[in-house]
C-alpha cells in the first residue's frame, strides 16, 4: 500500500528522540532502513507537506511532523498569536 512505509518511518522518527539525530546525520541511510521508494525519498527531500500528502499518501499530521523534524526552524515561523484578534472581529 502506497504510503505505509513512509508513514511508519515518520511515526518511528517522532517516537524516539535519538531518531531525529540519525535523520539529521544521514537522511539517506534513514530512508533506506525503511525501504522507501525513490519517489518517497524525493518527496521527503522537498520537505513539502502538500507533496507528501497528495503524491505519497502521507497522513497530513505526519507530513507536518516530518517537516518539523527535518527543518526545526520552521516551527519558529508558525504562530497562532493572531487568532484571538480574528475572533474579536467575529463578535
Amino acid at each position: 500500500m502506497k504510503g505505509s512505509q513512509i508513514n511508519q518511518m515518520i511515526q518511528d522518527l517522532c517516537s524516539a528522540p535519538e531518531s531525529m539525530a540519525k535523520l539529521h546525520a544521514d537522511p539517506e541511510h534513514w530512508f533506506s532502513v525503511y525501504g522507501l521508494s525513490d519517489e518517497d525519498k524525493a518527496a521527503l527531500r522537498t520537505c513539502n507537506a502538500l507533496t507528501m500528502v497528495t503524491q505519497r499518501n502521507v497522513h497530513p499530521i505526519l507530513a507536518f511532523h516530518y517537516l518539523f523534524a527535518a527543518k526545526p526552524e520552521v516551527m519558529g515561523m508558525m504562530s497562532i498569536s493572531h487568532y484571538p484578534n480574528l475572533l474579536k472581529d467575529d463578535k
